[in-house]
Order: structure tokens, then C-alpha cells, then sequence
């Protein structure tokens, strides 16, 4: 059996602080971090982090050892906990020399490393933009308690910020994983995976496999007068079978699987068969189509895998609830609705129908599959983040079990740091108040340039009219003068920062936004600028400068499945 090698920490005389226990002072170590003789590969990482950040705050090196070290104050992490909740987290004093970190297996001592961390003025921003305080001592205060559960027991932001760097997405309390992004190691504390993708016809009955010689298996449409591959017959007994024997064969193959998914293509096509028409003029919502195959096939693996839960994802046309089918008990739902996302859904109201009528239908609290990017150019100004927190107050009030977000993707995406911060800091908890939050983000994550980019935020939220998931046209609310003075609020935060390398970086990636607005609008940009008798840029040196900025910061992409590098392209031949 591997043994835990430790450090053997020479003892320390001092005088500790009043009504605190130390960890440093004066320049001296005061207290140790203990994991035990066989500590969980995740305390390790949780005591690890520690140190290091303590380190990096102080300049002193409070090592980790197996065992109390004479002299010094405890840090003890991982000790045994009977947590109520999922990542649960807990601090608290044992006695007056030792301080217990830990919580749920396998997250709950890591977070609450992060929470005490934070506690003492650590800020985790973005990949490589964090805010460490310098201090001369750091202590606990012995009244210090806290015993902490989130709401949703799956919190996954799928956005670049979170996947690209799975350290930053845990110190963001980010547990999930969805399309292998972000890989969790298991010393990080693992994943939570949820399985709620499209899988009829892609996993399940592949077309691709099954379309040639039973087309009968698939989605008749009365416009081309045939079967198409995009969708499933629910109606047809054979193309059913086939459906539970693969679900079967999976399910004995893979005998610690949690959740299946049984969820239709990302397409609208449903079929049209007289058969399924009936079904649907009855229930007016093609989700009664997709509920037929799902029922039979938690019907079967109630039998066969009871601990197996079936989910269901209600989204496009199968967003709306049938109006008398019922589901199975072991379905639970992952409700997906695209929409305005500068609208709270509280004020959303088709939103909240289909999100109570899942509600009120299904056995189990629910999924949410979220939206906050425009797909059509992750890059392009989208100012949308403040209804992040909002909405998770209302999931978190109608008892969902846990969510993914589709946010931007590109290291130059409108915000995507801020809204990968801010969807992981409200997941966790969703009682803070967004608008701080913002507030403090802005002001460490662009340190100088803060006040300037508070400015240009403010803007954008005045100005918006409508943020939806597709589309590139900002003519309705962005205005070539408000393109100016954001350009130009946008330039002096730059120069704002120029002296430090990880605001001045940030702020950079921040600029891209209104500079890809100005190329799109390069046309009526120009027409106001010689009605208004102002220089303005050169269009190529726009192009430029986004080009520049692409390849300082490694961005790969500017929309849904397109490079960075082709936007670039199209800019020069005036597609774009």
C-alpha cells in the first residue's frame, strides 16, 4: 500500500493571535495542514491548494504532514463528515487549536478550501486572471463556522472559461461535464455527469446504421412526401424493439450507469404519419411523440436496472408539456428552451408555462439545459450576463435538481469570462446579488481599466433591445455613436492597464466585441462618422487589430462549429 510521505515541521514558539487561530504571523508559519495517514486523493489536492495560496499571499510556506506537528495550530482537512447534501462543504473549529476543512466526498474539502480561501481575499476570475491579496499574517477568527450546501447537485457551465482550464472550474464550485469538457480528474474531485444529449437516431437506432434497409424506422413528412432520417417513427412496434434491445445491451455493458438519455434528434422534424398525427393532434405537442419511446423504455429498465434513471430532454418542439400523457416514474426532465436572454424568465411568460407544466407533470425535480450566447458570433456585443443570477433564483425556487448552460466559446467571446464566473458563483449560490457580483468582477478582473469598463458595461445594459441565440444584427439598439463611445471607453481601458499583464490581458479580450460590431457596421459607421466630420478607423485596420488579438489569445473559434481564423477571412472579402 502507497504510504502518504510528509514533511516534519520543526517546532514554532509564538505568541498566537487573540480570539484567532493563526496560520501566519510575522513573517512565521504558525500552523500546519493535516490530512492524515491515508488521505483521499482529493484532500491532498484541497491541502496542496492551500499551501500554495497561502504561500503566494504571505511568502511563507505552511507545509502539509500526516500528522499534528508540535507548536503549531491545526489545519485538519477531509476528516470524516456525514454531509446532508451534495458538496456540502464544512469549517469549523474543533477546539481552539485546530480548524477542520472537509465535506461531502469527494468535493466538499476542496471547496471549502476555496470558500476559506476566498474568506481571506482570493479571487478566481478567469483562467490566469486571479486576485491574491498580500498579507503579513492570515488567522481564523475561533467564532468562524460554516456549513454550506448548493442548491443543485449538477452545475456545469459549458462555456470556454470552464472547459478550457478544469482548475478554474472548480474553484468556481463547477462539477459538471458534458461532451468530455471539462475533463475533472478524479484528484480534483471527479465529475457529475448527467446524461440528457440528443440520442434517438445518433446513439440509438442510428440512422446511419438502420435508414437504408428500415426507413419505415424514421420520420415521415408530408412536405417531401417521405421518410427523412432526422427523427424516429414512435409509432412503429419494430423500430421500438430494436430501441430496447440496444438500450439493453448498453445497460449490461455498462452496468454503473446513472442516467440514459432518451431524447430526440436536434431537429424539428417529427414524424408526420397518420399514426403519429394522431397521437399529436390529441396531445398538440411533439413531445408526446418522444414520451412514447421514453416511457417503453423506462418501463423496461425499471424492470431490468431500477436504479437507472431515464431523462427526457424537452426542447424545440418538444419544449411544451402533452396535455394528458403522463410519465413514468424513473424519467426525469431536462427542460431546454431558447429565448430573449436580456429577459429575466421570470418575465418570460411561455418560458415559465412549459418550465411549471414539466413541473407539474414530472415524478422528479428537474434538469435545466440553459442558454446565454449567440450562437450566430460568440464575438459580436451580447450583454445578457445580469439575468444569470435571476434565473437561478427561480430554478433554485422551483426545486431543479441541477443545470448546464451553453455559454460562449472563443477566448475573445462578448464577456465570457464573467458570464462563466457568474454562472458558476450563482449555481453555487444563487441568494448573491448578481449586480455586485458584476460590480466586483469587473473591478478585479480589469483592475485600472475597471472604472472605464464599468462605464462600458453600464452602456451596453442601457442600450439593449433583445438578446437572442441567433442572428448578427445590432442595428435596433447599437447605435454607430454608441459604437464609438464604447470603442473609445474600450481603448482607454487599455492604456489603462498597459503596466499589468493580467488586467491589460483581460481588457484586451474584452475589446474584441465592439471591434467585430464596427466591421459587421462598418457601413453605417462610416455614414455617421461624415455626417458627424469625425475620423474613424480604417476597416482593415479593424480586421487587424481582431486578427491580432485572435492570434495573441489563441482563439479557435467565433461561432457554433466555424474557426476564428474563417471570420477573419470573410472580413477581408467583404462576406462579413
Amino acid at each position: 500500500m502507497r504510504r502518504f510521505v510528509y514533511v516534519l515541521v520543526p517546532m514554532v514558539c509564538a505568541v498566537f493571535s487573540v480570539g484567532a487561530l493563526d496560520l501566519v504571523g510575522d513573517g512565521q508559519v504558525r500552523a500546519v495542514a493535516v490530512v492524515g495517514e491515508h488521505p483521499a486523493p482529493t484532500t491532498l489536492t484541497a491541502a496542496n491548494e492551500l499551501t500554495n495560496y497561502v504561500y503566494q499571499m504571505t511568502g511563507v510556506k505552511m507545509q502539509v504532514s500526516a500528522t499534528p506537528v508540535p507548536g503549531l495550530h491545526v489545519v485538519m482537512l477531509g476528516t470524516d463528515y456525514k454531509a446532508v447534501k451534495t458538496d456540502e462543504v464544512c469549517i469549523r473549529f474543533r477546539d481552539d487549536t485546530t480548524l477542520e476543512l472537509t465535506g461531502d466526498q469527494p468535493r466538499g474539502t476542496l471547496y471549502a478550501v476555496y470558500e476559506l480561501l476566498e474568506r481571506f481575499g482570493c479571487r478566481f476570475w478567469a483562467p490566469a486572471n486571479e486576485t491574491v491579496p498580500q498579507l503579513k499574517a492570515l488567522a481564523v477568527d475561533r467564532s468562524f463556522a460554516k456549513v454550506y450546501a448548493p442548491p443543485f447537485a449538477w452545475r456545469q457551465a459549458y462555456g470556454e472559461s470552464s472547459c478550457a482550464d478544469y482548475r478554474w472550474a472548480v474553484k468556481n464550485r463547477l462539477n459538471g461535464t458534458y461532451w468530455g469538457q471539462p475533463k475533472m480528474p478524479d484528484n480534483w474531485g471527479g465529475k457529475v455527469e448527467v446524461d440528457v444529449g440528443e440520442t434517438l437516431t445518433r446513439r440509438w437506432v442510428k440512422a446511419s446504421v438502420f435508414f437504408k434497409d428500415h426507413p419505415e424506422w424514421y420520420a415521415w413528412r408530408d412536405k417531401e412526401a417521405k421518410r427523412v432520417p432526422e427523427q424516429l417513427c414512435t409509432s412503429n412496434p419494430e423500430m421500438l424493439a430494436q430501441l430496447e434491445k440496444e438500450v439493453l445491451m448498453f445497460l449490461k455493458s455498462h452496468p454503473d450507469t446513472k442516467t440514459l438519455s432518451i431524447s430526440g434528434n436536434d431537429s424539428d422534424r417529427y414524424c408526420q404519419c397518420e399514426a403519429c398525427k394522431k397521437v399529436r393532434a390529441t396531445e398538440q405537442s411533439d413531445s408526446a411523440l418522444l414520451m412514447i419511446a421514453v416511457n417503453r423504455i423506462a418501463r423496461l429498465v425499471a424492470e431490468e436496472c431500477p436504479d437507472v434513471r431515464i431523462v427526457m430532454l424537452a426542447y424545440w418542439t418538444t419544449e411544451r408539456p402533452p396535455k394528458t400523457m403522463t410519465l413514468e416514474p424513473n424519467v426525469t426532465v431536462c427542460f431546454a428552451k431558447l429565448r430573449d436572454f436580456a429577459t429575466p424568465i421570470a418575465q418570460n411568460e411561455p418560458y415559465m408555462n412549459a418550465l411549471l407544466g414539466w413541473k407539474k407533470l414530472a415524478h422528479n425535480p428537474l434538469y435545466i439545459w440553459d442558454y446565454n450566447a449567440r450562437f450566430s458570433n460568440f464575438i459580436l456585443p451580447a450583454p445578457a450576463a445580469d439575468t444569470i443570477g435571476p434565473n437561478m433564483r427561480v430554478y433554485r425556487d422551483h426545486g431543479v435538481a441541477g443545470l448546464v448552460a451553453q455559454l460562449p466559446w472563443g477566448t475573445l467571446a462578448d464577456w465570457v469570462d464573467l458570464r462563466c464566473w457568474l454562472w458558476g458563483r450563482t449555481a453555487w449560490n444563487p441568494d448573491l446579488d448578481s449586480e455586485q457580483l458584476i460590480d466586483e468582477w469587473i473591478a478585479g478582473a480589469c483592475g485600472a481599466g475597471a472604472p472605464l469598463m464599468k462605464a462600458y458595461w453600464d452602456k451596453l445594459l442601457k442600450i439593449r433591445k433583445g438578446i437572442g441565440p441567433y442572428g448578427c444584427d445590432t442595428a435596433k439598439w447599437l447605435t454607430p455613436e454608441a459604437m464609438l463611445e464604447c470603442y473609445d471607453l474600450q481603448n482607454r481601458a487599455i492604456a489603462a492597464t498597459t503596466r499589468d499583464v493580467r488586467t491589460h490581458a483581460q481588457v484586451e479580450k474584452l475589446s474584441a466585441a465592439m471591434l467585430c460590431a464596427m466591421v459587421y457596421r462598418y457601413k453605417d459607421l462610416l455614414a455617421h462618422a461624415q455626417a458627424e466630420k469625425r475620423q474613424i478607423p480604417e476597416r482593415v485596420a479593424l480586421i487587424d487589430r481582431l486578427e491580432e488579438l485572435g492570434k495573441k489569445y489563441r482563439c479557435s473559434t467565433y461561432r457554433e462549429w466555424d474557426d476564428y481564423s474563417n471570420m477573419i477571412k470573410k472580413m477581408r472579402a467583404g462576406e462579413i
